[in-house]
């Protein structure tokens, strides 16, 4: 899911994923708001989510997944996404529960990067979880 308020990052975002992953399906939202509601009602790999939007901000939705009574909601990786950073957005950022944090405008080789190590950690995790129950 990519979530940002510009629809003209939504579009590079996806560009980028459908063109690394072809056979992946991107969902779209415009804020941190509308992005909790979709994943509550249907699960999602990973999170693409811009720090500052109207309504509800990056922050406040990621620690609202983080809260989820649902455990493959509070699990989901959450890749944030900004253009501004300083030392007190930074100390907000990584208290929010965001897996990873990458500079816009970012470099598309390095995202994939990112995104193959988010995915495997969290198979990884899930097929441990899984052996222990």
């Amino acid at each position: 899911m990519v979530v940002d308020d510009h629809s003209v990052n939504r579009f590079l975002l996806r560009l980028v994923l459908e063109r690394s992953w072809p056979h992946c399906t991107v969902c779209e939202a415009e804020d941190g708001q509308k992005a909790v509601q979709a994943l509550q009602e249907m699960h999602h790999d990973l999170v693409f989510m811009d720090m500052v939007m109207p309504h509800m901000d990056g922050i406040e939705a990621t620690q609202a997944l983080r809260a989820s009574q649902d455990p493959r909601v509070a699990r989901t990786p959450v890749i944030g996404l900004t253009a501004n950073v300083n030392q007190q957005d930074l100390a907000r950022f990584e208290s929010s529960g965001l897996n990873v944090l990458m500079l816009k405008p970012f470099e598309p080789e390095k995202l994939c990067e990112q995104i193959e190590q988010l995915v495997y950690a969290q198979a990884t995790t899930l097929r441990t979880d899984t052996a222990q129950a």
